[in-house]
This record gives C-alpha cells, sequence and structure tokens, in this order.
C-alpha cells in the first residue's frame, strides 16, 4: 500500500488507518440480504411478521426453518427427511 500524497512524512513503514468505513463496504451485507431474501421467496418461503430474518415454508406435514444472522444461516426442520 502506498501512502497518500501529502501525508507529510517520508517513513515507508508507517500504514494508514481508517477512521470510518468505506461506504460501499457497508452496503455488502444489505445486498447480500436482499439477494437471499428474494431467492428464499422464489423457493416459497415467507419471512415472519416478528422476524425479517426468518424464513418458514410449509408442506402439508412438515416445516422448514431459516433463521440468517449476519453471516450465519440456521436451517432446520419438523421432520429429518425435510431436509
Amino acid at each position: 500500500m502506498m501512502q497518500p500524497p501529502g501525508l507529510g512524512t517520508d517513513a515507508p513503514n508507517l500504514i494508514c488507518q481508517l477512521h470510518k468505513v468505506i461506504y460501499k463496504l457497508k452496503q455488502v451485507l444489505r445486498l447480500w440480504f436482499q439477494k437471499l431474501n428474494t431467492t428464499l421467496i422464489s423457493f416459497d418461503f415467507s419471512s415472519t411478521k416478528s422476524d425479517s430474518s426468518l424464513f418458514v415454508k410449509f408442506y402439508t406435514n412438515i416445516v422448514l426453518f431459516i433463521l440468517i444472522y449476519v453471516d450465519n444461516i440456521i436451517i432446520t426442520r419438523s421432520s429429518s427427511l425435510a431436509i
């Protein structure tokens, strides 16, 4: 990494520290969740009213649950054959 012009020092071992997050990086997780949300809805999952990151799909005797938390996904079901 090169030091930005006008840093005021010639020491090559100094590094630059960001004091705020770059805007586009903040949007990555939101876009990832939006894409996952669209994909799950296309597979007939529905988001719950109490938690927008919990998706549910109902079959005749089976219920599938998918919970999204930051970068973790938990999948559980009412029947061991469902997944």
